[in-house]
């Protein structure tokens, strides 16, 4: 299994960003995927980890066809209750998820901390 890890450290003025996502990541020959939570990993952004693995597989995929599966074990989610959103989780782990599969987008999401808006490309 290949590991990726991705964090996001941003404060400007009273608005902070913070999440780590730590994954293994497995490329399976059956089409799907497959998402497995350690089960030290906090339960309050599993939506976020999941959406941004969803997100990252669907982009890694129309960019390789031949990729057909994906097995993610999530081994570590990092937050902090007034830095850290669902969303903020969202953009980590689908980083931490192409780091793992040595794979960069031509598109990636970015995040404007001055408003607060996280953009995901549709690619």
């Amino acid at each position: 299994m290949r590991q990726g890890e991705h964090a996001l450290t941003q404060q400007v003025g009273s608005k902070g960003y913070y999440g780590e996502v730590r994954l293994a990541v497995d490329l399976r020959d059956d089409p799907g995927y497959a998402i497995d939570f350690d089960r030290a990993c906090v339960p309050e952004w599993k939506v976020g980890v999941e959406f941004g693995i969803v997100y990252g597989w669907e982009l890694f995929r129309r960019n390789c066809p031949g990729a057909k599966g994906l097995s993610v074990k999530v081994l570590e989610i990092k937050g902090k209750p007034a830095d850290t959103s669902n969303l903020v989780i969202a953009f980590v782990s689908a980083n931490a998820l192409w780091k793992a599969l040595e794979w960069t987008p031509p598109k990636l999401p970015t995040l404007d901390p001055k408003t607060g808006y996280f953009t995901f490309s549709k690619y």
